[in-house]
């Protein structure tokens, strides 16, 4: 949901950084499919 929020506000070829807790590596994969649908990657 983060990046659903953020992305659109980021710059073209800007960064986005999210700061995550333990379950970093888990959020990042849920996320993939919305990243790629937004244009965005990991």
């Amino acid at each position: 949901v983060l990046s659903e929020y953020c992305l659109p506000l980021a710059k073209v070829g800007g960064k986005f950084l999210a700061l995550k807790g333990p379950r970093a590596n888990e959020e990042l994969e849920d996320a993939k499919s919305a990243l790629e649908k937004l244009g965005g990657e990991a």
